[in-house]
């Protein structure tokens, strides 16, 4: 399990997108979003760099 804090993350619409591409790349992704926070819990077979590189491809660069 990889955990991300994306500070651009905020809305459902967010969520949608991330949940969409990911799913996209991993079809047994497992995601766990905590809006409030802009934390984002990944569980995948996709190593942790490919996934932060989607997130910032998508719009929604990790927080070092």
């Amino acid at each position: 399990m990889y955990e991300f804090t994306l500070p651009d993350m905020g809305c459902q619409h967010c969520v949608n997108t991330i949940t969409e591409t990911l799913t996209q790349a991993d079809p047994t992704v497992a995601l766990r979003f905590e809006l409030p926070s802009h934390k984002l819990e990944v569980t995948s077979q996709l190593a942790r760099s490919v996934i932060a590189r989607k997130l910032e491809e998508l719009g929604y660069p990790p927080a070092e």
